[in-house]
This record gives C-alpha cells, sequence and structure tokens, in this order.
C-alpha cells in the first residue's frame, strides 16, 4: 500500500510539472505571433528609423541657415543679390518640416540632396518673383542696361569676337588739349588781336559743344595718368581738357561754358603768380593778365582742379640753372602740393625730368601734339595746343590725331 501511494506522488508531480511546461509553450508561441505581426506592419526599418530621427532634428533649419549664408557670386550687383532675394527665398520654407514649399522659380527641397544645390546656377541668377509676373519678365527687367563699368575683355588667344556692336568700345588712345586765355571776342578783338594764346569765347563755346553734341567723355587728369600707366581703361572718345598759367578769364568766361556742358578741366597754374585775395568780376580788367586765386579754385572746385606749372620760372627750363629749378619747385609745393606738373612751353630735358620726378610728382605734362597712349613715359605726357585760329573743323582733326 505504502508503494502505491508514493508511485501516485510521483505521478502527480510529473503531470504538474508537464502541464507547467505545455503552458509556458503556448505563451511563448502566442506572443512570437503578435511581435511578427507588429513587425510586418511597421513602415519604418530598424535603419530607416534611425533616419527619420536625423530628417526631423535640424534639415529644416540647415536649409534655413543656407540660404541665409549663401554668398554672392562675383560679378554680380547688389540689387540682384539684396538681403530681399535670401529673404523671400526662405519665407518659403516650411521649418516644422523636411520639404520646402516651391516657388515656381525655386526647384523642390529633397531629402538626399545637400543644401547649395537647392538651385540651378540660372536660378541663382534670378530674383524669386513677388507677384504673378513671368519670371522671364523679371529677368528682362534685372537685366543691366548700362555698361560704361565694363572692363573689356582681355586678349586670350582663345578668338573671343570682339568687333561685335553690342560690346562696348575703349580708347586706344586719349587726346589732351590746352587752352590758356578766354576772352569775350569784342574784347579779344580790342586788346589782344593778335594773341594766338587767347580764344574768342565764341570759339571756346564751339568747342565745348562740338565734344558735348559729338558724344565726347570728358575724363579728368587723374584717370588719363592712370590710362597712360595701363592701370584702367577709358571710353572709345575720351578726351581732357587743360588750361594753362591759371588767367582769372578761366573762371569768369570759360567755367560757366564747361559747367553747361558738365566738363572738367584740370588749371596749370604758375604758383607764385595767382592772386593774393579775390579778384570780383566787376574788377575784371581786359587789358591786364589778372589771376585766378585760391578761392576761385576753391569755387569753382566743381569745374577745375588745380595743378602745378613751376612756382615763378614760367620760362625755357633748360636754360635755367638746374638748383633754381629744384628750389622754385621747392616753393611750388610750399605754397600747393599738388600731384602733377607741366613743363613751361613743354621744354625739359631728361635732368630736368628727374628734378621734378624727385620734387614728389607723379606725373608731368609736355606739349608734344598727339594723343597720349598707354605705355607713354608718364613724366612727357603729350597734350594738344589749341589756338585762336582753332576752329571746330580743326579741333576735330586735332582729336583724330593719333
Amino acid at each position: 500500500m505504502k508503494k502505491f501511494n508514493a508511485t501516485l506522488v510521483i505521478a502527480v508531480v510529473l503531470l504538474s510539472v508537464l502541464i507547467t511546461l505545455g503552458c509556458n509553450i503556448y505563451s511563448q508561441a502566442n506572443r512570437g505571433s503578435q511581435d511578427s505581426s507588429l513587425l510586418s506592419s511597421s513602415p519604418l526599418t530598424p535603419d530607416s528609423a534611425t533616419d527619420a530621427v536625423d530628417l526631423t532634428t535640424g534639415t529644416s533649419d540647415d536649409i534655413t541657415s543656407d540660404f541665409a549664408t549663401t554668398t554672392k557670386p562675383e560679378g554680380k550687383d547688389n540689387e540682384s543679390y539684396s538681403s530681399d532675394t535670401y529673404e523671400d527665398t526662405k519665407t518659403n520654407i516650411d521649418t516644422t518640416t523636411t520639404t520646402a514649399t516651391p516657388d515656381t522659380d525655386t526647384l523642390p527641397v529633397t531629402d538626399t540632396a545637400p543644401a547649395t544645390d537647392l538651385t540651378t546656377e540660372t536660378e541663382k541668377e534670378t530674383k524669386i518673383p513677388e507677384s504673378s509676373e513671368s519670371s522671364d519678365t523679371k529677368q528682362e527687367e534685372s537685366r543691366p542696361t548700362d555698361t560704361t563699368d565694363i572692363k573689356p575683355p582681355k586678349e586670350t588667344g582663345t578668338g573671343t569676337d570682339t568687333t561685335r556692336d553690342d560690346m562696348p568700345k575703349y580708347a586706344r588712345s586719349v587726346p589732351i588739349i590746352i587752352y590758356h586765355h578766354v576772352l569775350p571776342d569784342a574784347e579779344r578783338q580790342k586788346y589782344l588781336p593778335n594773341n594766338e594764346y587767347t580764344t574768342p569765347l565764341s570759339l571756346f563755346s564751339k568747342h565745348m559743344e562740338f565734344l558735348y553734341s559729338e558724344g565726347y567723355t570728358v575724363v579728368n587728369i587723374h584717370d588719363v595718368v592712370a590710362f597712360v600707366r595701363g592701370e584702367i581703361s577709358l571710353p572709345e572718345k575720351s578726351v581732357c581738357i587743360t588750361f594753362d598759367d591759371g588767367y582769372l578769364s578761366n573762371a569768369i568766361y570759360a567755367a560757366p561754358v564747361l559747367r553747361k556742358y558738365g566738363f572738367r578741366a584740370s588749371v596749370f597754374a604758375v604758383m607764385g603768380n595767382l592772386s593774393k585775395t579775390k579778384i570780383s568780376e566787376s574788377e575784371f580788367d581786359f587789358t591786364k593778365l589778372q589771376r585766378l586765386s585760391l578761392d576761385d579754385f576753391a569755387e569753382n572746385s566743381d569745374v577745375f582742379n588745380i595743378m602745378c606749372h613751376t612756382y615763378k620760372l614760367h620760362i625755357n627750363l633748360t636754360k635755367i640753372p638746374l638748383d633754381d629749378i629744384k628750389n622754385d619747385l621747392s616753393l611750388a609745393n610750399d605754397f600747393c602740393k599738388t600731384p602733377y606738373f607741366a613743363y613751361p612751353g613743354g621744354r625739359y630735358n631728361d635732368e630736368i625730368k628727374q628734378i621734378v620726378k624727385d620734387a614728389g610728382f607723379l606725373a608731368a605734362f609736355t606739349t608734344e601734339a598727339r594723343a597720349c597712349k598707354p605705355g607713354d613715359d608718364v613724366y612727357a605726357i603729350p597734350r594738344i595746343g589749341t589756338y585762336s585760329y582753332t576752329t571746330v573743323n580743326k579741333l576735330k582733326a586735332m582729336l583724330n590725331k593719333k
């Protein structure tokens, strides 16, 4: 009996163990089925889930940042690449999502393209439209119409066509013309009828009208010096106007004509002969060669600038001791320091040229009757004289002389 009871207990225990194992196996099998179902229905793989986290943690901010820090391409004007352009672009980006809401001229943003490739080169040159106007119309309006600041193409030997009619033309040489004294016709005929350096006012006016009507560009003397040095280009049909000696008639009679046409000129003045005080127009004396004052230059600074024509040695410098020339130029610099010098009568030699250079002048001008060109000696820049008998036709011929 005792043996039977022991056997029964063992059987009960074994049955309990089997039942427990069966329940565990069933539970594991049921949980595995549920996990498989969930995994097969998920839209994200483990790798793509990681990518999704990256896309939602800053991609939009990066795009905005790239637009805000994009640099202007070289050669583009400020209007085409103003801050407004970038602000307009930035407003089309939804910073809460990973894509941009494109305008009609903006490429869509994708999560695989870097921010620097969001637009094509052509689109970078086009301001995003702000109205319903077509982008073609906007592009036509933004194209520059003034080409005066465009530099000429460099000769590269690649067959660049420089003969097209629509290309800007540049001067190969620039004439610098000289005037001296200018008087009304009647007064000139009465007081200085035989003086070839005194230009009748009517003739001077015709000269300026000719330059204006024929489309000449009157350039300042600083640009001419840079042109001779090969530093800049100047427009075709450029001309520079100068006056020698510093006569009061330049301010009273020549300046109003220059001002009428928007022209400027340089006056090479004999510094020591300038008037110490301003002479009014009512005090002008046709029988004398009265001079400008520094006040006259200040009052006519919109038309004239002052340059040096010695202090007192308005004579042939080649006949003067070199030490006297040095002393004269030192006095001129003490009176009014200027960057350029004109040899009296255009006469000079190598020694005088060196003295002028040592005195601190950056360029010097002669009376060699031709136009200046790049490569000329900056201490012997040619100028063309005009006279009382220089008609408009003669002036035209002089300007065309290369």
